[in-house]
């Protein structure tokens, strides 16, 4: 809980322009807010934060449009790991990044079909 009243605090502090990306870990008390969104917000600003955040969503609401509901299950699970997994979408240790490999693989799967 402390690292996410760090990061709605230096979203709080820095609106606008966030803290610089990757600079999370000179001033929160870890090096990233172990979620995604929040890691965008405070370090790029509500400006770029939802420009990167509608870029991320962009391709699930294309799912639902086009009526990709199996596609739209996978990539909600691949986002709900990577949000809470940590600062990167992608990661490239442990479990999280094994488990977004795979969903990846079936979402392009799923686009082919």
């Amino acid at each position: 809980m402390p690292i996410i009243m760090d990061a709605l605090s230096l979203i709080e502090q820095n609106p606008f322009i966030g803290i610089g990306i990757g600079m999370f870990k000179d001033f929160g008390s870890q090096t990233s807010a172990h979620n995604l969104f929040l890691n965008i917000f405070s370090e790029m600003g509500l400006y770029l934060g939802t420009l990167i955040s509608l870029i991320i969503i962009y391709p699930l609401l294309n799912f639902l449009k086009d009526r990709k509901y199996q596609a739209c299950l996978y990539y909600t699970c691949f986002l709900l790991v990577a949000t809470i997994s940590g600062e990167k979408l992608l990661q490239f240790s442990g479990f999280a990044s094994c488990f977004n490999s795979v969903m990846l693989l079936v979402i392009f799967k799923q686009l082919k079909k």
